[in-house]
C-alpha cells in the first residue's frame, strides 16, 4: 500500500496487512524467529544489512528459500 498524499496510519497498514495474509490462506506461515544471531556472512557490513542477514539464516535454517528484489542479499531468489 503506498499513498502519493499524507501518511498511512497504523490502523490502515494493519487492516491491509491482515487482508493480505488472508488472501493467502494456506499458503502462508509465520515461521519462529528462532535463530540466535551467531556470526554475519561476509556480505553483511553494516547494521543496514543486518535484518537481510537474519532472515536468510531464518529461512536457510526452516528449508525454504528467501526472495528479495535485493540482489545484495547473496544466496537468497532474486525476484525478476
Amino acid at each position: 500500500m503506498h499513498r502519493g498524499q499524507g501518511q498511512v496510519t497504523l490502523a490502515q497498514a494493519n487492516q491491509v496487512l491482515a487482508g493480505m495474509i488472508q488472501s493467502l490462506g494456506a499458503k502462508h506461515q509465520f515461521l519462529p524467529d528462532d535463530q540466535p544471531v551467531a556470526a554475519w556472512p561476509d556480505w553483511c557490513r553494516g547494521a543496514g544489512k543486518t535484518t537481510d542477514a537474519h532472515l536468510l539464516q531464518l529461512t536457510t535454517t526452516h528449508g525454504i528459500q528467501l526472495a528479495t528484489l535485493d540482489a545484495g542479499i547473496q544466496g537468497a531468489f532474486l525476484i525478476p
